[in-house]
């Protein structure tokens, strides 16, 4: 036993040097930061997202509860913040009351809804975007305060079927220049995006049927799906939009901006 409980007690010390760092840390960005972004969570995608950030000269703040992801990172030159996530005093230590964006990027569902309530409670103006494992998740992230939650099986499944319809187009060259390939009906012409958008509680179209919301004549975006309980379904113009929705738009950028706009304030007339 006695290997393993040298071991526990360096663990333990370096634990205690990390916190003791990171209070150190807290405190001077808590004092400093001002109109920043917070990122929860430093997996594949926090990393990802703090490297684009770092690059873009965007102030930001980290935060990660994994020690060892931590350490890696400053030894790398990193200023991340070891903490829990879901800690009231651990995002006011980072500044969450002054930031305009809060991104989580945690894996477990049951953290990410207590981060959200957390940091909502913190920042009651701030954009606060989340990314979930499922589209079911999705309602309950809204509800706990989250401005938008995009799921990754949905986002998945779109972007596997747009490279889906590239590569048979790319497998029949004679067609490309056309609208249809023959069979599978039509694939996305360049310049035309796929957006998934989730209809918060406070969203204008809450409660409208697609006809009334007149969102394909307003804004040029089609809806071709309406994604509810895990449930893909195309929509009937008549059938209403409800909280939790996560709708599925095709259009230009320009066209999938001015619809996200319609849908959660209303058209501008």
């Amino acid at each position: 036993m006695g290997p393993s409980l040298a071991a526990g007690a360096v663990q333990l010390r370096l634990l205690s040097r990390l916190s003791r760092s990171s209070e150190e840390t807290h405190a001077t960005a808590g004092k400093t930061l001002q109109d920043h972004v917070v990122v929860l969570g430093y997996g594949v995608g926090g990393e990802m997202l703090a490297e684009v950030l770092e690059r873009a000269a965007v102030p930001h703040a980290v935060v990660d509860i994994n020690a060892t992801r931590v350490r890696q990172a400053r030894r790398e030159g990193r200023p991340l913040h070891y903490g829990d996530v879901t800690s009231p005093e651990i995002l006011a230590h980072v500044g969450v009351a002054r930031a305009r964006l809060v991104a989580v990027m945690l894996n477990d569902p049951d953290a990410t809804v207590r981060a959200v309530r957390a940091a909502r409670r913190l920042c009651p103006g701030a954009r606060i975007l989340v990314r979930a494992r499922y589209v079911a998740e999705v309602p309950r992230l809204l509800a706990a305060g989250a401005t938008e939650a995009v799921a990754q099986e949905f986002e998945a499944s779109l972007e596997l079927i747009e490279r889906v319809m590239r590569e048979l187009a790319a497998e029949r060259p004679e067609r490309a220049g056309r609208e249809h390939i023959e069979g599978l009906g039509p694939r996305l012409p360049a310049g035309l995006e796929v957006e998934s958008v989730p209809v918060g509680s406070e969203a204008w179209i809450a409660g409208r049927s697609l006809a009334e919301s007149r969102l394909r004549a307003r804004t040029g975006a089609t809806l071709v799906a309406v994604s509810r309980a895990g449930t893909a379904t195309h929509p009937d113009p008549e059938d209403r939009l409800e909280t939790g929705d996560v709708l599925c738009l095709v259009g230009s950028a320009e066209q999938a901006a001015q619809a996200r706009r319609l849908i959660e304030h209303g058209p501008a007339d």
